[in-house]
């Protein structure tokens, strides 16, 4: 069974592909690992690359949620939403 934090990891690999920038900017490695433990949300892809389009900017967020009762549960859920994009 996947697990959130595995759905998080594909959204932030997703968030990075479509932007061509991590989700947290940070000058170290702590830097990026407390803001993310802050429970700081990464910005809209959309706000990084306007190219994306609105309905794929959201799936990435609702991939990285900080909150996990508002991230994605599983894959299966991933796939039902990239089916419905498609």
């Amino acid at each position: 069974p996947t697990m959130a934090s595995d759905v998080y990891s594909l959204g932030a690999t997703l968030f990075e592909l479509l932007s061509g920038q991590r989700p947290f900017a940070g000058q170290t490695v702590n830097g990026v690992l407390h803001a993310k433990l802050a429970g700081k949300e990464p910005p809209p892809v959309i706000s990084v690359e306007a190219s994306v389009s609105k309905p794929a900017s959201a799936l990435v967020e609702d991939m990285m949620r900080h909150d996990l009762s508002r991230r994605l549960r599983d894959l299966g859920a991933l796939e039902k939403r990239l089916r419905a994009m498609l």
